[in-house]
């Protein structure tokens, strides 16, 4: 609907600033000349009428019937002239700056509609498959709420912890080797070092314990062949010396 009434504004809009069309410039002249054309028998037979009544040879009525006749051509000839006026002249400025306000009106809501049409088509960011469905198709839903999990198919990435006492043994950017249960070796690269470290298990923390500090790395993995799926337990190579299990 929004798009319907912006084609009908601009339909209006261009009619206005296009004017009269030759046609009906026409057709206004030829009004015109017909009306002329007609007033000029009445003018006519107004001036008989009056010489016959000036010589007493008509009745009062039958001059004042020929009178009111070229009265009313006088009438009906200055309407059809300012008709032709007005659409050799066009359409008023008023009227054109009204019509483009409503266009401008039209084209806003036209562009709120499209935008709220735009929000109902869900996109991935990125190739994936679909883990789980939290709504059903139909259900209506508040800004933000979630519709599906997705798990991305590039890049694929290894969660993984290192212990505080080797924490200072990786940085950022190193390479490391990715290694299956199946055999596989799968070339990696940190890409994350979380700043915050966590307790194993989380409910001890007193000071003899600090040495179960560990800190989550999140590791890159080229997987060409697709090896890797989702939840499964890997070992990270870090280091010839340093080793940490993941999933």
């Amino acid at each position: 609907m929004a798009q319907a009434a912006l084609d009908a504004r601009q339909a209006t809009l261009e009619k206005l600033q296009a004017g009269a069309r030759k046609e009906e410039v026409d057709q206004a002249r030829a009004l015109v000349a017909e009306v002329e054309a007609e007033r000029q028998r009445l003018v006519k037979e107004f001036e008989r009428a009056r010489q016959l009544r000036r010589q007493n040879l008509n009745s009062q009525s039958d001059y004042d019937v020929a009178l009111a006749a070229r009265n009313e051509s006088d009438a009906r000839l200055a309407s059809a002239r300012a008709k032709l006026e007005m659409a050799l002249a066009g359409s008023r400025d008023e009227d054109i700056a009204v019509a483009a306000a409503e266009l401008r009106g039209a084209e806003a809501q036209a562009a709120q509609a499209r935008t709220r049409l735009a929000d109902t088509d869900i996109r991935a960011p990125a190739g994936g498959v679909i883990i789980t469905r939290a709504v059903e198709p139909g259900a209506i839903l508040a800004a933000g709420a979630t519709v599906l999990t997705l798990s991305l198919e590039s890049p694929v990435w290894v969660r993984t912890y290192v212990s505080e006492p080797h924490l200072g043994q990786v940085r950022e950017g190193m390479q490391v080797t990715v290694l299956t249960d199946g055999g596989a070796r799968l070339p990696g690269q940190i890409g994350y070092i979380s700043p915050d470290a966590e307790f194993t298990p989380k409910a001890v923390q007193t000071p003899e314990l600090r040495t179960d500090l560990v800190y989550r790395l999140r590791v890159v993995v080229e997987d060409p062949r697709r090896v890797l799926r989702r939840g499964m337990p890997v070992t990270v190579a870090l280091q010839p010396e340093a080793v940490a299990s993941g999933d």
